[in-house]
């Protein structure tokens, strides 16, 4: 019987369901070159073109519509058979988190879990939008949303959403609100949708008037803006989750109040119970860590 190379498929089936071979090599823990050169033997072995490529993503082809529908269900159920029966306990914990919690509040953290469990192998992946029912691969999720955004899957609450503005405590050093907003840039994230009105919301909660567009330094994620922020670029309002830290070192300083987003939080998503003692080792620590709020400050 003529196999196609079996270790190709679940890349592509990763890949052309996110529409991204960049996302498939972050699941599959390989270089954005292997993932490329592993669709292009896939598509070879086929002799057919699999995905149209783009400069910043890909899409299916026909072909490669058909071939997902066929395979999708099949390679699902390997990985579902191979839970079913492994006979042992892994100690691999794979996470899938938003870039900027695992930059700011996990890996500067993961030194302090490991001394306790030094047997336990956590990996972050920074694809986090889908469900675990969709990442077979993945065990948990560290999620942004409503706690109905993840229908059927276990879902528990780590801590309310809330929005900040900060800046270097050397360039906010004993200025009023209003010297700080007419003086420095204001620094913002507008590569995501629901962000780009957060320094409006801010203005209108201190009821104060926000500088014109021109006085504002644009970024397409916030762990840019937080760098752009520490590097005294400007001040910025961002999630107080991703800033925490950085306050209680003082190396920021927060701006008027934080606002309370009460329709929106931060969760833990999982399909299956966590029965495996690292596993609840994990939760237990990240929910100690991540769960204590932050105590409000006025400028």
């Amino acid at each position: 019987m003529n196999y196609p190379p079996m270790k190709t498929l679940p890349i592509f089936v990763t890949a052309a369901e996110n529409e991204s071979f960049l996302v498939a090599s972050q699941k599959h823990y390989i270089s954005l070159p292997a993932v490329s050169q592993q669709i292009k033997s896939l598509e070879h072995d086929l002799n057919c073109q699999l995905f149209i490529r783009g400069n910043n993503a890909v899409k299916l082809t026909p072909q490669g519509k058909h071939f997902l529908e066929l395979i999708r269900p099949a390679i699902h159920s390997i990985i579902h058979a191979k839970k079913k029966v492994s006979q042992y306990e892994s100690n691999t914990i794979t996470i899938s988190v938003l870039n900027s919690i695992s930059t700011f509040c996990l890996i500067p953290f993961l030194g302090e879990f490991y001394e306790k469990h030094p047997k336990t192998d956590v990996r972050l992946s920074t694809n986090w939008s889908l469900p675990p029912s969709d990442q077979n691969e993945v065990d948990l999720i560290i999620g942004y949303g409503k706690k109905n955004s993840w229908p059927n899957n276990n879902v528990d609450f780590l801590c309310s959403d809330q929005l900040i503005a900060v800046g270097h405590k050397d360039i906010i050093k004993n200025k009023s609100l209003f010297e700080v907003l007419n003086s420095k840039k204001l620094i913002m994230v507008d590569g995501i949708d629901f962000r780009r009105d957060d320094w409006q919301r801010w203005g209108l909660f201190h009821n104060v008037n926000i500088p014109p567009k021109d006085r504002f330094l644009r970024f397409g994620n916030s762990v840019q803006a937080i760098y752009a922020c520490l590097n005294k670029l400007g001040v910025l309002i961002t999630r107080e989750l991703f800033v925490r830290d950085l306050i209680a070192n003082q190396q920021l300083k927060v701006i008027g109040k934080t606002i309370n987003n009460e329709n929106f939080g931060y969760y833990l998503i999982y399909q299956n119970e966590y029965n495996s003692l690292y596993m609840k080792d994990f939760i237990s620590w990240i929910k100690t860590h991540i769960s204590h709020g932050f105590v409000d400050q006025n400028m």
